[in-house]
């Protein structure tokens, strides 16, 4: 049957990865075929057999060709040293790590410097670290655009953030030279 057959399987894999989720239980879990998948397509990661979602390299694979890809590798989204090496290739996986990792400082700063809007996946004790947040301007002037959805979503539940956010943006903004532009960036959020 095509399904077991190895060869039409990773031709199938060239032209379309999500074709994996055809193949027969034991190609989903051959790494060479996975890998061929996920090269082609991230998600395919998603019909791979359990212990290659988990799989270091098969991952690093399918977060390169799409991020999103991470959501199906669960076993590595508390990986601190996983996480941090994805997201210093892109900034935005931060999203779908787990929340202990998105509140980790060394990961969030990782993040934030290769994409400044990452910001907005931070925990709301991140946002009073005022190098986290000057890390993320020097990368995206935008990104307190970003921070602002986690303050205003946390401001429901305690008043005391949007003052420690606001001292912690004032003390950012004393180490740039050109702060017009930022301020310019900060007052559009109220």
């Amino acid at each position: 049957c095509w399904y077991r057959d190895k060869e039409f399987i990773l031709k199938a894999m060239e032209i379309e990865g999500l074709s994996l989720s055809g193949a027969s239980e034991t190609l989903r879990a051959d790494k060479e075929v996975v890998i061929a998948a996920v090269t082609n397509n991230g998600c395919a990661i998603q019909f791979a057999d359990p212990s290659l979602q988990g799989n270091y390299e098969v991952a690093k694979i399918a977060i390169s060709t799409d991020p999103f890809s991470l959501v199906f590798a669960k076993s590595l989204r508390g990986d601190k040293n996983f996480i941090l090496d994805a997201v210093k290739t892109n900034g935005l996986i931060l999203n779908y790590a787990s929340k202990e990792l998105q509140a980790d400082t060394e990961v969030l700063f990782a993040a934030v410097k290769n994409n400044g809007h990452a910001l907005g996946y931070a925990s709301i004790e991140n946002l009073a670290n005022h190098k986290v947040v000057q890390a993320a301007l020097l990368n995206k002037d935008d990104a307190l655009k970003f921070a602002y959805v986690v303050i205003s979503t946390e401001y429901k539940v305690s008043r005391k953030y949007p003052t420690i956010f606001e001292q912690t943006v004032t003390e950012a903004f004393s180490e740039f030279e050109n702060k017009k532009i930022l301020l310019s960036s900060y007052g559009s959020l109220y």
